[in-house]
């Protein structure tokens, strides 16, 4: 045993003098409160990557990058009509060209009306002029209309929302659900739109936003 001893700080300085470390007792608690003894390891400890999940990449079709951005603002306007945001995301696109025809200032800047909302006197806001067509007895005509303006996406889908669940002529729109059809007959009815082939087109534009809003959230 002396010799074990005697031989300890020999070998110590001999480590010591080839680079290795030697583990020292450190006291940590147990289960029941006690210090229990305990070694830590005299190698270095590897350094470990953490994986971070990787956000999905945004679509390159227009249907499909159109659906990725404005999600996120529709599934709060869904909610509030109690309809599918897929509807939303469908009319939004139906009435901008999926955002690749936004109603704009004279001076290019962007009036973020996706819906198309015309300004009329009860509108206290920001407002546009630009020519625009629409049908009557079933002729397109071309005419300059002053529509609503706002500061963001987020306030044009908030405004949208609103107009639709406090306005007596669009009361059948709401709580459709995902019944696309019904939802743009009741705004065709309420004389939102005058295309002849709302509805159709409503209905064709919601199957596909479904289809990229279901494997986006698969």
């Amino acid at each position: 045993m002396r010799k074990h001893i005697l031989l300890f700080p020999f070998v110590v300085l001999f480590l010591a003098a080839c680079g290795g470390t030697v583990s020292q007792p450190q006291a940590e608690k147990s289960a029941t409160g006690q210090l229990q003894p305990r070694f830590t390891a005299s190698a270095p400890t590897a350094s470990v990557a953490v994986a971070q999940a990787k956000p999905a990449a945004v679509p390159s079709d227009p249907i499909g990058a159109f659906t990725y951005t404005m999600l996120p603002h529709a599934e709060d306007a869904a909610q509030t009509l109690g309809v599918d945001p897929a509807i939303i995301i469908a009319h939004a696109g139906l009435e901008s060209g999926w955002g690749k025809k936004p109603i704009r200032f004279a001076d290019g800047r962007d009036s973020y009306n996706l819906f198309s909302l015309k300004a009329y006197d009860s509108w206290t806001g920001d407002t546009v002029k630009i020519r625009t067509t629409e049908y009557l007895g079933g002729r397109k005509v071309k005419k300059t209309e002053t529509f609503r303006a706002y500061p963001s996406f987020q306030a044009a889908f908030e405004d949208y929302a609103s107009l639709l669940a406090n306005n007596q002529r669009y009361a059948k729109a709401l709580g459709q659900g995902d019944n696309a059809k019904g939802f743009a007959q009741a705004l065709h009815k309420g004389g939102y739109a005058t295309d002849p082939r709302y509805v159709s087109k409503f209905a064709n534009v919601t199957k596909k936003v479904r289809r990229i809003s279901d494997r986006m959230s698969a």
